[in-house]
């Protein structure tokens, strides 16, 4: 399976080989890490800027890495309704829905994130999760394949590798 360590802090789901969890940052070898400073800094750049997209992305991105999915999920909203074309807020959106279980969800970010930004290959392997899991194992599977072949991120390659295994055949 592809996610199969249990975050402490944040419970979303991690790689078996993950030392830290790649939600919220904490360490999966000891007690959860206090989540990041930064987020005030966000909130004074909204203040002056209330339509500043990238602000909103990156304080969700700060609660993100907190395990603070809610919060992050509403600011990820704000910064794709001020920049539709924002890839990476729906990028980050979608990987909190896939660990939310909300595959539906996940997959329709991912397909946005990807529609607009291409060479977006984790979003591309986190929508074959999400398929996967949705027990569509051809869409799952082409999208791993797209991964391995298109991909220059050697982690997103082994992940899609290692989930064409999982698939049925």
């Amino acid at each position: 399976m592809f996610f199969n360590k249990k975050c402490p802090n944040c419970g979303a789901r991690n790689a078996r080989s993950a030392r830290s969890c790649t939600t919220c940052g904490a360490s999966l070898e000891s007690k959860p890490v206090k989540p990041p400073e930064g987020i005030s800094d966000y909130d004074e750049a909204i203040r002056l800027n209330p339509e500043n997209a990238e602000a909103f992305y990156q304080r969700g991105f700060v609660y993100q890495r907190a395990g603070q999915n809610e919060p992050a999920i509403k600011n990820f909203d704000k910064a794709i309704s001020l920049n539709p074309q924002f890839a990476k807020a729906y990028g980050n959106r979608a990987y909190i829905l896939l660990n939310q279980g909300q595959y539906d969800r996940a997959i329709a970010d991912c397909t946005e994130a990807i529609k607009l930004d291409p060479d977006d290959t984790v979003s591309l392997l986190n929508r074959g999760v999400a398929y996967r899991l949705q027990g569509n194992n051809g869409a799952a599977r082409a999208d791993f394949e797209k991964v391995i072949a298109t991909s220059d991120n050697p982690r997103a390659v082994t992940m899609a590798k290692r989930n064409i295994k999982e698939l049925p055949r």
